[in-house]
């Protein structure tokens, strides 16, 4: 003779063709108490009558009483949530939703029915999830389409940035990214009186310190490691593929045992639970390196006191503007006179030493 079990997994497909549980879904009034069929106030539940976890409840506007016998006597106890309990006769009553472990102890058959009825509860919302993944995977492929296309727009941006700005200026904007320190500030000076020692050479006057601008977007420099999202796109689609399996072979009525389903589904969401996670991610990155690109660069000039790093950044900053014709320290110039017009002064210089340090300290 075949061998029944229960499989808390096989749940008709309706329930997914419909969104609705294939277990009575949580009752949150006591008219919808008092309309279940069977259902009898001050009836009686005893370990000998129990048969099942029928539902359960949380109903705020009532105290319900718990129904519960044991040698101790009726449990009576005042409760907002417990379970509808099924009886051997067919009727119905109602228990506080801790009374069974404390009146009989956690291996009686109570408990066991209450375990399985949360087990199975959980079990559907997980197989649940699982179908809905499949019920959608057109949508879902679609996606991760775009998620593959977006890696690709980060891969190929950031190997071209680091071609772009170089080592040195994107360790150093990994470094402020560290810090939080999106400030840009420059170092104002005046002309002193010529050293007479060396008089081919300015004497400057420090002046004040002050702030050019902010960095935007500074999250981009991160140097987050986007290849591991590729492994996660390619387990993602394993999951879908897997999703699609399951629905397939449940709805055609294929026999899989309970613990071997159980696995799939919990390996299968262990993947599909981090979808949106993983497309936010890789959406924010992206949106991220658009406002970072669309973000004058002309204060990264004053990233670093390093000239030869400073002309990396005149560069991209006269092609931001158009700017042709012009070598990169014509274009530093013209910044250092606008600045020293708008803070009257001389001289102007990085405030930042931290990379490239020149010989002589101001």
């Amino acid at each position: 003779m075949e061998q029944k079990y229960f499989n808390p997994f096989i749940i008709n497909y309706k329930f997914y063709r419909d969104n609705k549980m294939a277990s009575t879904p949580r009752i949150t009034n006591y008219d919808e108490v008092l309309g279940l069929p069977g259902f009898l106030e001050q009836n009686l539940i005893t370990p000998e009558n129990f048969d099942s976890v029928f539902s359960d409840y949380q109903i705020r506007d009532r105290d319900m009483h718990c129904c519960l016998v044991s040698d101790r006597g009726l449990c009576n106890h005042k409760h907002n949530f417990g379970y509808v309990i099924k009886l051997k006769d067919g009727s119905l009553s109602i228990m506080g939703n801790d009374c069974a472990e404390r009146k009989f102890g956690a291996n009686g058959g109570i408990i066991q029915g209450i375990s399985l009825y949360e087990n199975t509860k959980e079990a559907e919302k997980k197989l649940g999830k699982v179908f809905d993944f499949a019920i959608r995977i057109d949508e879902y492929i679609e996606r991760l389409r775009k998620i593959e296309v977006n890696l690709k727009i980060i891969e190929d941006y950031y190997f071209n940035l680091k071609l772009n700005i170089g080592s040195r200026n994107y360790l150093k904007l990994n470094e402020r990214y560290k810090a939080a320190n999106t400030k840009v500030e420059v170092k104002t000076y005046k002309l002193g009186k010529p050293d007479p020692d060396n008089p081919n050479e300015e004497t400057l006057i420090y002046m004040a310190t002050h702030t050019i601008g902010h960095i935007s977007s500074l999250n981009i420099f991160d140097d987050r490691n986007f290849k591991e999202f590729e492994k996660k796109v390619f387990k993602l689609r394993e999951a879908l593929r897997d999703a699609l399996k399951s629905h397939n072979q449940i709805i055609e009525g294929e026999k899989i045992q309970p613990a071997a389903l159980r696995k799939r589904v919990n390996t299968i969401l262990s993947q599909l639970n981090s979808f949106d996670e993983v497309e936010t991610t890789i959406n924010t990155r992206v949106s991220d390196i658009e406002k970072f690109r669309r973000t004058d660069p002309e204060i990264l000039c004053y990233l670093t006191d390093d000239y030869e790093e400073s002309k990396i950044f005149a560069s991209l900053s006269m092609a931001f503007h158009g700017i042709e014709n012009m070598k990169e320290e014509t274009y530093l110039r013209s910044l250092e006179i606008k600045y020293s017009t708008a803070f009257r002064c001389h001289r102007i210089k990085a405030a930042d030493h931290s990379v490239m340090r020149r010989s002589i300290f101001y």
